[in-house]
Protein backbone atom coordinates (compact mmCIF):
# COMPACT_ATOMS: atom_id res chain seq x y z
CA UNK A 1 0.00 0.00 0.00
CA UNK A 2 3.05 2.49 0.54
CA UNK A 3 3.64 2.58 -3.22
CA UNK A 4 0.52 3.86 -3.58
CA UNK A 5 1.06 7.03 -1.35
CA UNK A 6 2.62 8.93 -4.71
CA UNK A 7 -0.58 8.64 -6.61
CA UNK A 8 -2.51 9.20 -3.54
CA UNK A 9 -1.06 12.44 -3.35
CA UNK A 10 -1.38 13.43 -6.59
CA UNK A 11 -5.37 13.03 -6.19
CA UNK A 12 -5.09 14.64 -3.14
CA UNK A 13 -3.44 17.59 -5.04
CA UNK A 14 -5.80 18.06 -7.61
CA UNK A 15 -8.53 18.08 -5.39
CA UNK A 16 -6.90 20.83 -3.34
CA UNK A 17 -6.90 18.79 -0.48
CA UNK A 18 -3.43 18.65 0.82
CA UNK A 19 -2.61 19.97 3.88
CA UNK A 20 -1.70 23.21 3.39
CA UNK A 21 -4.55 24.03 0.83
CA UNK A 22 -7.51 22.86 3.28
CA UNK A 23 -9.77 25.08 3.34
CA UNK A 24 -11.58 26.81 6.37
CA UNK A 25 -9.82 26.12 9.69
CA UNK A 26 -12.67 27.73 11.61
CA UNK A 27 -15.80 27.02 10.45
CA UNK A 28 -18.13 27.65 13.60
CA UNK A 29 -21.25 24.63 12.12
CA UNK A 30 -21.34 22.00 14.81
CA UNK A 31 -19.03 23.75 17.11
CA UNK A 32 -21.18 23.68 20.54
CA UNK A 33 -20.98 27.47 20.52
CA UNK A 34 -21.83 29.13 24.25
CA UNK A 35 -21.70 32.87 24.41
CA UNK A 36 -22.95 35.71 26.49
CA UNK A 37 -20.76 34.74 29.20
CA UNK A 38 -18.96 37.02 32.19
CA UNK A 39 -15.22 35.93 32.12
CA UNK A 40 -13.80 36.24 35.63
CA UNK A 41 -10.48 37.13 34.86
CA UNK A 42 -8.08 39.55 33.29
CA UNK A 43 -7.42 39.02 29.23
CA UNK A 44 -3.79 39.01 29.76
CA UNK A 45 -4.20 35.61 32.11
CA UNK A 46 -5.57 33.66 29.01
CA UNK A 47 -4.39 31.85 26.16
CA UNK A 48 -4.87 34.06 22.80
CA UNK A 49 -7.49 32.86 20.34
CA UNK A 50 -6.07 31.04 17.11
CA UNK A 51 -4.30 27.60 16.73
CA UNK A 52 -1.25 25.63 18.56
CA UNK A 53 0.03 22.70 16.54
CA UNK A 54 0.40 19.54 18.42
CA UNK A 55 3.64 18.93 19.99
CA UNK A 56 5.75 15.47 18.32
CA UNK A 57 4.49 13.58 21.29
CA UNK A 58 1.17 15.12 21.36
CA UNK A 59 0.97 14.07 17.52
CA UNK A 60 2.01 10.95 18.50
CA UNK A 61 -0.12 10.23 21.35
CA UNK A 62 -3.35 11.15 19.90
CA UNK A 63 -2.68 8.68 16.76
CA UNK A 64 -1.85 6.29 19.08
CA UNK A 65 -5.26 6.93 20.81
CA UNK A 66 -7.36 6.78 17.54
CA UNK A 67 -5.79 3.92 15.28
CA UNK A 68 -4.13 1.76 18.09
CA UNK A 69 -0.17 1.06 18.77
CA UNK A 70 -0.07 -1.28 16.25
CA UNK A 71 -0.94 0.67 13.46
CA UNK A 72 1.09 3.58 14.43
CA UNK A 73 4.17 1.21 14.99
CA UNK A 74 3.94 -0.11 11.32
CA UNK A 75 4.67 3.62 10.59
CA UNK A 76 7.98 3.99 12.72
CA UNK A 77 10.05 4.52 10.03
CA UNK A 78 7.81 7.69 8.96
CA UNK A 79 7.06 8.66 12.33
CA UNK A 80 10.99 8.92 13.03
CA UNK A 81 11.44 11.15 10.12
CA UNK A 82 9.23 13.75 11.34
CA UNK A 83 10.89 16.84 12.76
CA UNK A 84 11.31 16.75 16.49
CA UNK A 85 10.57 20.07 18.66
CA UNK A 86 12.46 22.14 19.74
CA UNK A 87 12.86 23.04 22.90
CA UNK A 88 12.23 26.78 23.95
CA UNK A 89 11.56 28.67 26.97
CA UNK A 90 12.61 25.18 28.20
CA UNK A 91 9.69 23.40 26.93
CA UNK A 92 8.29 21.88 23.94
CA UNK A 93 4.77 23.06 24.40
CA UNK A 94 6.46 26.57 23.34
CA UNK A 95 7.38 25.69 20.27
CA UNK A 96 5.11 26.04 17.42
CA UNK A 97 7.08 26.26 14.48
CA UNK A 98 5.63 24.50 10.91
CA UNK A 99 7.79 24.01 8.46
CA UNK A 100 8.20 21.95 5.00
CA UNK A 101 9.77 19.18 6.73
CA UNK A 102 6.73 18.99 9.13
CA UNK A 103 4.04 19.19 6.72
CA UNK A 104 5.63 16.37 4.65
CA UNK A 105 6.49 14.10 7.99
CA UNK A 106 2.74 14.22 8.80
CA UNK A 107 1.80 13.27 5.47
CA UNK A 108 3.77 10.30 5.11
CA UNK A 109 2.82 9.49 8.64
CA UNK A 110 -0.96 9.78 7.41
CA UNK A 111 -0.02 7.71 4.33
CA UNK A 112 1.72 4.55 5.94
CA UNK A 113 -1.66 5.09 8.62
CA UNK A 114 -4.00 5.17 5.97
CA UNK A 115 -2.58 2.21 4.03
CA UNK A 116 -1.93 -0.31 6.71
CA UNK A 117 -5.53 0.51 7.87
CA UNK A 118 -6.68 -0.24 4.42
CA UNK A 119 -4.98 -3.22 4.03
CA UNK A 120 -6.38 -5.12 7.46
CA UNK A 121 -10.03 -5.79 7.05
CA UNK A 122 -10.63 -6.71 10.49
CA UNK A 123 -8.66 -3.67 11.54
CA UNK A 124 -11.47 -1.63 9.10
CA UNK A 125 -13.87 -3.48 10.46
CA UNK A 126 -12.86 -2.11 14.28
CA UNK A 127 -13.00 1.60 12.78
CA UNK A 128 -16.03 1.16 11.28
CA UNK A 129 -18.03 -1.99 11.16
CA UNK A 130 -19.09 -1.36 7.54
CA UNK A 131 -15.29 -0.71 6.38
CA UNK A 132 -15.20 -4.13 5.79
CA UNK A 133 -16.91 -4.57 2.64
CA UNK A 134 -14.51 -5.23 -0.59
CA UNK A 135 -15.73 -1.57 -1.71
CA UNK A 136 -17.22 0.53 1.10
CA UNK A 137 -20.19 2.68 0.00
CA UNK A 138 -20.18 6.38 -0.12
CA UNK A 139 -22.61 6.18 3.12
CA UNK A 140 -20.31 4.05 4.63
CA UNK A 141 -17.67 6.55 4.50
CA UNK A 142 -19.54 9.11 5.38
CA UNK A 143 -20.57 7.24 8.95
CA UNK A 144 -16.60 6.95 8.86
CA UNK A 145 -16.35 10.52 8.79
CA UNK A 146 -18.88 11.45 11.71
CA UNK A 147 -17.28 8.94 13.71
CA UNK A 148 -13.97 8.43 13.49
CA UNK A 149 -13.91 12.29 12.26
CA UNK A 150 -15.38 13.44 15.40
CA UNK A 151 -12.53 12.08 17.52
CA UNK A 152 -9.91 12.83 14.91
CA UNK A 153 -11.19 16.85 13.95
CA UNK A 154 -12.41 16.73 18.31
CA UNK A 155 -15.73 18.25 17.69
CA UNK A 156 -18.09 16.97 14.89
CA UNK A 157 -17.62 18.00 11.09
CA UNK A 158 -19.45 19.94 9.06
CA UNK A 159 -21.81 18.84 6.62
CA UNK A 160 -19.04 19.91 4.10
CA UNK A 161 -16.57 18.37 5.67
CA UNK A 162 -17.71 14.77 5.99
CA UNK A 163 -18.54 15.89 1.93
CA UNK A 164 -14.83 16.36 1.51
CA UNK A 165 -13.81 12.90 2.76
CA UNK A 166 -16.29 11.51 0.65
CA UNK A 167 -15.04 12.92 -2.38
CA UNK A 168 -11.25 12.27 -1.48
CA UNK A 169 -12.28 8.61 -0.94
CA UNK A 170 -14.27 8.53 -4.60
CA UNK A 171 -11.41 9.75 -6.02
CA UNK A 172 -9.18 6.93 -4.56
CA UNK A 173 -11.78 4.04 -5.37
CA UNK A 174 -11.00 4.89 -9.15
CA UNK A 175 -7.64 3.13 -8.45
CA UNK A 176 -8.92 0.44 -5.78
CA UNK A 177 -10.97 0.80 -2.84
CA UNK A 178 -7.81 0.12 -0.82
CA UNK A 179 -6.60 3.20 -2.78
CA UNK A 180 -10.06 5.19 -1.37
CA UNK A 181 -9.87 4.04 2.27
CA UNK A 182 -6.07 4.75 2.58
CA UNK A 183 -6.99 7.98 1.66
CA UNK A 184 -10.25 9.28 2.99
CA UNK A 185 -7.26 8.26 6.25
CA UNK A 186 -4.92 10.97 4.74
CA UNK A 187 -7.67 13.63 4.35
CA UNK A 188 -8.63 13.40 7.96
CA UNK A 189 -5.04 12.90 9.46
CA UNK A 190 -3.57 15.55 7.38
CA UNK A 191 -6.28 18.07 8.06
CA UNK A 192 -5.75 21.50 10.27
CA UNK A 193 -8.31 20.35 12.50
CA UNK A 194 -6.30 17.41 13.58
CA UNK A 195 -2.92 18.58 13.37
CA UNK A 196 -4.25 21.80 15.41
CA UNK A 197 -5.49 22.92 18.68
CA UNK A 198 -7.79 25.29 17.33
CA UNK A 199 -9.43 27.48 19.42
CA UNK A 200 -10.95 30.41 16.86
CA UNK A 201 -14.93 29.79 17.69
CA UNK A 202 -15.79 30.90 21.28
CA UNK A 203 -19.01 32.61 20.98
CA UNK A 204 -18.21 36.69 22.38
CA UNK A 205 -18.79 37.58 26.17
CA UNK A 206 -19.41 41.06 27.86
CA UNK A 207 -15.39 42.05 27.13
CA UNK A 208 -14.71 42.61 24.14
CA UNK A 209 -11.12 40.75 23.83
CA UNK A 210 -12.46 37.94 25.42
CA UNK A 211 -14.19 34.94 23.98
CA UNK A 212 -15.34 31.63 25.57
CA UNK A 213 -14.66 28.28 24.27
CA UNK A 214 -17.03 26.40 22.41
CA UNK A 215 -17.77 23.15 24.46
CA UNK A 216 -15.56 20.98 22.26
CA UNK A 217 -12.76 23.35 22.29
CA UNK A 218 -13.25 23.13 26.35
CA UNK A 219 -13.01 19.67 25.68
CA UNK A 220 -9.70 19.51 23.83
CA UNK A 221 -8.18 22.29 26.01
CA UNK A 222 -8.86 20.04 28.79
CA UNK A 223 -7.72 16.83 27.32
CA UNK A 224 -4.08 18.20 26.18
CA UNK A 225 -3.54 19.80 29.99
CA UNK A 226 -5.02 16.34 31.42
CA UNK A 227 -3.63 13.85 28.87
CA UNK A 228 -1.53 15.52 26.50
CA UNK A 229 -3.62 13.69 23.60
CA UNK A 230 -7.19 14.12 22.50
CA UNK A 231 -10.73 13.79 23.77
CA UNK A 232 -11.99 10.49 24.10
CA UNK A 233 -15.50 9.34 23.19
CA UNK A 234 -16.70 9.85 27.01
CA UNK A 235 -15.47 13.17 26.97
CA UNK A 236 -16.80 14.62 23.34
CA UNK A 237 -20.48 13.03 24.69
CA UNK A 238 -20.27 15.00 27.60
CA UNK A 239 -19.38 18.10 25.24
CA UNK A 240 -22.19 17.21 22.75
CA UNK A 241 -25.03 17.02 25.55
CA UNK A 242 -23.62 20.18 27.48
CA UNK A 243 -22.43 18.22 30.58
CA UNK A 244 -19.15 20.61 30.18
CA UNK A 245 -21.50 23.30 30.69
CA UNK A 246 -21.99 23.53 34.11
CA UNK A 247 -18.62 23.52 36.24
CA UNK A 248 -19.50 20.05 38.36
CA UNK A 249 -19.50 18.48 34.63
CA UNK A 250 -16.40 19.51 33.65
CA UNK A 251 -15.02 18.44 37.33
CA UNK A 252 -16.77 15.38 37.16
CA UNK A 253 -15.25 14.46 33.38
CA UNK A 254 -11.73 16.02 35.49
CA UNK A 255 -11.94 13.05 37.98
CA UNK A 256 -12.50 10.90 35.51
CA UNK A 257 -9.50 11.49 33.10
CA UNK A 258 -7.22 12.21 36.01
CA UNK A 259 -7.62 8.59 37.06
CA UNK A 260 -6.51 7.03 33.76
CA UNK A 261 -3.12 6.27 33.42
CA UNK A 262 -3.01 9.09 30.58
CA UNK A 263 -2.87 11.50 32.87
CA UNK A 264 0.32 9.69 35.11
CA UNK A 265 2.34 9.35 31.75
CA UNK A 266 1.74 13.30 30.43
CA UNK A 267 2.54 14.22 33.90
CA UNK A 268 5.60 12.11 33.86
CA UNK A 269 6.75 14.37 30.39
CA UNK A 270 6.36 17.61 32.32
CA UNK A 271 8.56 16.34 34.99
CA UNK A 272 11.05 14.85 32.59
CA UNK A 273 11.37 18.86 30.62
CA UNK A 274 10.91 20.62 34.16
CA UNK A 275 13.73 19.14 35.46
CA UNK A 276 16.02 18.40 31.99
CA UNK A 277 15.87 14.72 32.20
CA UNK A 278 16.56 14.27 28.75
CA UNK A 279 19.88 16.05 28.93
CA UNK A 280 21.67 14.23 31.65
CA UNK A 281 24.83 14.03 31.07
CA UNK A 282 26.98 10.93 29.79
CA UNK A 283 29.37 9.68 32.12
CA UNK A 284 33.22 10.09 30.40
CA UNK A 285 35.34 9.36 33.54
CA UNK A 286 38.20 7.15 33.72
CA UNK A 287 37.85 3.67 35.47
CA UNK A 288 39.78 4.53 38.02
CA UNK A 289 37.43 7.71 38.63
CA UNK A 290 34.15 4.72 37.82
CA UNK A 291 35.35 1.82 40.25
CA UNK A 292 33.81 -0.57 39.25
CA UNK A 293 30.32 1.42 38.44
CA UNK A 294 29.21 0.68 35.04
CA UNK A 295 28.49 3.97 33.55
CA UNK A 296 26.52 2.02 30.24
CA UNK A 297 22.84 3.57 30.30
CA UNK A 298 23.42 5.05 33.24
CA UNK A 299 22.04 9.02 32.27
CA UNK A 300 19.04 7.25 31.14
CA UNK A 301 18.54 5.11 34.15
CA UNK A 302 19.19 7.86 36.75
CA UNK A 303 16.44 10.34 34.80
CA UNK A 304 13.91 7.03 34.79
CA UNK A 305 14.41 6.92 38.48
CA UNK A 306 14.02 10.71 38.98
CA UNK A 307 10.63 10.48 36.99
CA UNK A 308 9.15 7.74 38.37
CA UNK A 309 9.76 9.89 41.88
CA UNK A 310 7.90 12.54 41.02
CA UNK A 311 5.02 10.88 39.68
CA UNK A 312 5.05 8.29 42.07
CA UNK A 313 4.78 11.60 44.58
CA UNK A 314 2.04 12.89 42.71
CA UNK A 315 -0.22 9.85 41.92
CA UNK A 316 0.77 7.66 44.22
CA UNK A 317 2.03 8.96 47.98
CA UNK A 318 -0.28 11.71 48.64
CA UNK A 319 2.65 13.84 48.38
CA UNK A 320 3.18 17.92 48.28
CA UNK A 321 5.14 19.99 46.56
CA UNK A 322 7.60 20.06 49.60
CA UNK A 323 7.69 16.77 49.56
CA UNK A 324 9.36 16.90 45.75
CA UNK A 325 12.63 18.33 47.84
CA UNK A 326 12.23 16.48 51.66
CA UNK A 327 11.08 12.94 50.38
CA UNK A 328 13.67 9.96 50.37
CA UNK A 329 11.77 7.50 48.42
CA UNK A 330 13.64 6.45 45.32
CA UNK A 331 12.90 3.57 42.80
CA UNK A 332 16.34 2.27 41.80
CA UNK A 333 16.30 -0.56 39.01
CA UNK A 334 20.07 -1.27 38.46
CA UNK A 335 22.97 -2.14 40.46
CA UNK A 336 24.90 0.69 38.95
CA UNK A 337 22.48 3.49 40.21
CA UNK A 338 21.86 1.38 43.49
CA UNK A 339 25.79 1.91 44.24
CA UNK A 340 26.26 5.42 43.83
CA UNK A 341 23.10 5.73 46.27
CA UNK A 342 24.50 3.06 48.93
CA UNK A 343 21.27 1.23 48.56
CA UNK A 344 20.00 -2.31 47.48
CA UNK A 345 18.12 -2.54 44.00
CA UNK A 346 14.16 -2.31 44.03
CA UNK A 347 11.13 -0.14 43.92
CA UNK A 348 10.41 2.76 47.17
CA UNK A 349 13.64 2.02 48.75
CA UNK A 350 14.61 4.74 51.12
CA UNK A 351 17.64 7.26 50.07
CA UNK A 352 19.96 8.42 53.04
CA UNK A 353 18.91 11.82 54.51
CA UNK A 354 21.77 13.65 52.51
CA UNK A 355 19.92 12.02 49.28
CA UNK A 356 16.21 14.18 50.03
CA UNK A 357 14.11 14.95 47.16
CA UNK A 358 15.15 16.01 44.25
CA UNK A 359 18.81 17.83 44.77
CA UNK A 360 19.79 14.32 45.81
CA UNK A 361 19.24 12.35 43.04
CA UNK A 362 21.75 10.79 40.24
CA UNK A 363 20.27 12.82 37.43
CA UNK A 364 21.01 16.21 38.70
CA UNK A 365 24.79 15.39 39.83
CA UNK A 366 26.14 13.32 37.05
CA UNK A 367 28.87 15.07 35.30
CA UNK A 368 31.22 14.06 32.33
CA UNK A 369 34.18 14.98 34.11
CA UNK A 370 35.92 13.99 36.82
CA UNK A 371 35.91 17.64 38.38
CA UNK A 372 32.74 19.09 39.48
CA UNK A 373 31.00 22.03 38.02
CA UNK A 374 29.53 23.79 40.90
CA UNK A 375 28.50 27.16 38.82
CA UNK A 376 26.89 24.48 36.87
CA UNK A 377 24.87 23.18 38.77
CA UNK A 378 23.80 26.37 40.77
CA UNK A 379 22.47 27.79 37.98
CA UNK A 380 20.58 24.86 36.92
CA UNK A 381 18.50 24.77 40.75
CA UNK A 382 18.31 28.80 39.91
CA UNK A 383 16.89 28.69 36.88
CA UNK A 384 14.54 24.65 36.53
CA UNK A 385 14.17 25.05 40.74
CA UNK A 386 13.57 28.55 41.49
CA UNK A 387 12.50 30.15 38.10
CA UNK A 388 15.45 32.56 38.34
CA UNK A 389 16.32 34.75 34.89
CA UNK A 390 20.04 33.73 34.85
CA UNK A 391 21.68 34.50 31.72
CA UNK A 392 24.38 33.33 29.98
CA UNK A 393 26.42 36.55 29.92
CA UNK A 394 27.91 38.36 26.37
CA UNK A 395 31.44 37.49 26.25
CA UNK A 396 32.34 40.47 24.42
CA UNK A 397 31.20 41.97 28.17
CA UNK A 398 33.14 39.69 30.19
CA UNK A 399 36.73 40.26 30.69
CA UNK A 400 38.82 36.86 28.69
CA UNK A 401 40.13 35.75 32.10
CA UNK A 402 36.94 35.36 33.69
CA UNK A 403 35.35 33.35 30.87
CA UNK A 404 37.44 30.26 31.47
CA UNK A 405 36.97 27.86 34.39
CA UNK A 406 39.39 29.25 37.56
CA UNK A 407 43.16 27.98 36.74
CA UNK A 408 44.19 24.84 38.64
CA UNK A 409 45.99 24.97 41.88
CA UNK A 410 46.51 21.91 43.94
CA UNK A 411 45.86 24.02 47.07
CA UNK A 412 42.28 24.65 47.01
CA UNK A 413 39.21 23.23 46.10
CA UNK A 414 36.60 24.41 43.19
CA UNK A 415 35.25 26.37 45.84
CA UNK A 416 38.51 28.64 46.72
CA UNK A 417 39.24 28.97 43.11
CA UNK A 418 35.37 29.47 42.10
CA UNK A 419 35.07 32.11 44.55
CA UNK A 420 38.16 33.98 43.64
CA UNK A 421 37.34 33.78 39.71
CA UNK A 422 33.68 35.14 40.04
CA UNK A 423 33.31 37.23 42.63
CA UNK A 424 35.31 40.41 40.62
CA UNK A 425 34.02 42.55 38.48
CA UNK A 426 30.89 42.01 35.66
CA UNK A 427 30.21 38.50 37.50
CA UNK A 428 29.40 39.18 41.31
CA UNK A 429 26.14 40.08 40.82
CA UNK A 430 24.83 36.91 39.17
CA UNK A 431 27.40 34.52 40.79
CA UNK A 432 26.63 35.62 44.07
CA UNK A 433 22.71 33.86 43.09
CA UNK A 434 24.20 30.76 42.00
CA UNK A 435 27.71 29.62 43.51
CA UNK A 436 26.41 29.11 46.75
CA UNK A 437 23.82 26.41 45.82
CA UNK A 438 26.20 24.79 43.79
CA UNK A 439 28.96 24.95 46.61
CA UNK A 440 26.36 23.22 49.40
CA UNK A 441 25.98 20.31 46.40
CA UNK A 442 29.73 19.67 46.66
CA UNK A 443 29.42 16.85 49.16
CA UNK A 444 28.60 14.96 45.86
CA UNK A 445 31.27 14.19 43.21
CA UNK A 446 30.30 14.07 39.18
CA UNK A 447 28.68 10.47 39.54
CA UNK A 448 26.76 11.80 42.50
CA UNK A 449 28.37 9.92 45.25
CA UNK A 450 29.01 11.41 48.79
CA UNK A 451 32.42 12.42 49.33
CA UNK A 452 33.94 14.45 52.08
CA UNK A 453 37.13 14.99 50.33
CA UNK A 454 37.53 16.77 47.03
CA UNK A 455 40.16 15.16 45.02
CA UNK A 456 42.54 17.30 43.29
CA UNK A 457 43.91 15.97 39.81
CA UNK A 458 46.48 17.49 37.66
CA UNK A 459 46.11 17.77 33.65
CA UNK A 460 47.13 14.34 33.44
CA UNK A 461 43.99 13.48 35.85
CA UNK A 462 46.78 12.19 38.32
CA UNK A 463 45.29 12.70 42.48
CA UNK A 464 47.86 15.08 43.46
CA UNK A 465 45.81 16.22 47.07
CA UNK A 466 42.86 15.97 48.82
CA UNK A 467 40.81 18.52 50.45
CA UNK A 468 38.43 18.78 52.98
CA UNK A 469 34.64 20.19 51.71
CA UNK A 470 33.23 23.25 52.96
CA UNK A 471 29.44 22.79 52.20
CA UNK A 472 28.33 25.68 54.48
CA UNK A 473 26.47 28.53 52.76
CA UNK A 474 24.08 31.31 52.94
CA UNK A 475 21.62 31.00 50.10
CA UNK A 476 19.04 33.81 49.11
CA UNK A 477 16.11 31.54 47.75
CA UNK A 478 13.66 34.69 47.12
CA UNK A 479 12.09 34.00 50.13
CA UNK A 480 12.78 37.16 52.50
CA UNK A 481 16.22 36.73 54.50
CA UNK A 482 19.13 34.11 53.62
CA UNK A 483 18.93 30.99 55.02
CA UNK A 484 21.72 29.19 56.30
CA UNK A 485 22.26 25.98 54.76
CA UNK A 486 25.24 23.01 55.95
CA UNK A 487 24.79 20.91 52.97
CA UNK A 488 22.63 18.98 50.72
CA UNK A 489 20.44 18.01 53.24
CA UNK A 490 19.49 21.37 54.85
CA UNK A 491 19.65 22.46 51.49
CA UNK A 492 16.39 20.45 50.52
CA UNK A 493 14.58 21.58 53.35
CA UNK A 494 15.54 24.93 52.65
CA UNK A 495 13.98 24.44 49.40
CA UNK A 496 10.74 22.09 50.82
CA UNK A 497 10.04 25.33 53.28
CA UNK A 498 10.22 27.59 50.08
CA UNK A 499 7.46 29.87 49.08
CA UNK A 500 9.68 30.59 46.04
CA UNK A 501 9.98 27.12 44.97
CA UNK A 502 6.49 26.12 45.82
CA UNK A 503 5.69 29.13 43.04
CA UNK A 504 8.44 27.82 40.47
CA UNK A 505 6.39 24.35 40.98
CA UNK A 506 3.57 26.07 39.63
CA UNK A 507 4.56 28.71 37.47
CA UNK A 508 6.46 25.95 35.54
CA UNK A 509 3.38 23.63 35.02
CA UNK A 510 1.66 26.67 33.95
CA UNK A 511 4.24 26.85 31.42
CA UNK A 512 4.31 23.66 29.83
CA UNK A 513 0.12 23.46 30.08
CA UNK A 514 -0.43 26.80 27.94
CA UNK A 515 2.41 27.06 26.06
CA UNK A 516 3.36 30.58 27.05
CA UNK A 517 5.09 32.81 29.24
CA UNK A 518 3.48 33.95 32.70
CA UNK A 519 2.80 37.46 32.95
CA UNK A 520 1.85 39.44 36.07
CA UNK A 521 -1.28 38.77 35.23
CA UNK A 522 -1.27 35.09 36.09
CA UNK A 523 -0.46 35.78 39.95
CA UNK A 524 -3.62 34.91 41.10
CA UNK A 525 -3.80 31.89 38.89
CA UNK A 526 -0.58 30.92 40.11
CA UNK A 527 -1.46 31.51 44.00
CA UNK A 528 -4.84 29.42 43.33
CA UNK A 529 -2.23 26.50 42.29
CA UNK A 530 0.15 26.95 45.24
CA UNK A 531 -2.70 26.58 47.61
CA UNK A 532 -3.44 23.70 45.96
CA UNK A 533 -0.31 22.42 46.14
CA UNK A 534 0.46 23.17 49.56
CA UNK A 535 -2.22 20.05 51.05
CA UNK A 536 -1.63 16.79 51.56
CA UNK A 537 -1.90 15.34 47.77
CA UNK A 538 -1.37 18.67 46.57
CA UNK A 539 1.41 17.82 43.96
CA UNK A 540 -1.85 16.31 42.15
CA UNK A 541 -3.93 18.64 42.99
CA UNK A 542 -1.75 20.77 41.50
CA UNK A 543 -1.47 19.11 38.32
CA UNK A 544 -5.32 19.16 38.06
CA UNK A 545 -6.20 22.34 39.52
CA UNK A 546 -5.65 24.60 36.19
CA UNK A 547 -9.15 23.34 34.36
CA UNK A 548 -10.68 24.09 37.65
CA UNK A 549 -9.75 28.12 37.48
CA UNK A 550 -12.13 30.84 36.46
CA UNK A 551 -9.90 31.76 32.83
CA UNK A 552 -10.22 28.07 31.67
CA UNK A 553 -13.18 28.06 29.88
CA UNK A 554 -11.93 31.35 27.78
CA UNK A 555 -9.56 32.90 25.42
CA UNK A 556 -8.42 36.54 24.29
CA UNK A 557 -8.38 37.64 20.92
CA UNK A 558 -4.87 37.51 19.59
CA UNK A 559 -3.27 40.77 18.66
Amino acid sequence: MRQTLRVSTIVLAALGLLPACTGSIGDGEADGRRGGDDPPVDAESLAPSGHRRLTRTEYERTLRDLVGDSVVDAAAIELAALPSDEVKNGFSTMNGDVGAAYVEGTFGVAGAVGARIAADTSLRSSLSPCLAAPAPTTDCIGELAKTFGRRAFRRPLTEAEVAAVIETYSAGLALTPEDGIQLAFVHMLSAPPFLYRLEVDGAETTEPEIFALTSFELATRLSYTIWGSGPDDALLDAAESGALDTQEGLEAQLARMAADPRARSHAGLFFREWLRLDKVATPQQSPEFLAGVDPNGLAALAAEETERFATHEAFDASGSVADLFSSQTAFVSSPALAALYGVAPGDGVELPPERAGLLGRVSMLLETGETTHPIRRGALVRRRLLCDAIEIPDPSQVPPDQIQPPPFDASKTARQRWTEQTSQGTCGSCHARINAIGFALEGFDTLGRVRTLEPILDMTGEVVNELPIDTNVEVDLGDGAPVSVSGPASLATALSESDTAALCMARQWLRYSEGRIDVVEDEPKLEALIESGAQAGGLFALLTALPKQPGFRFHRQAQ
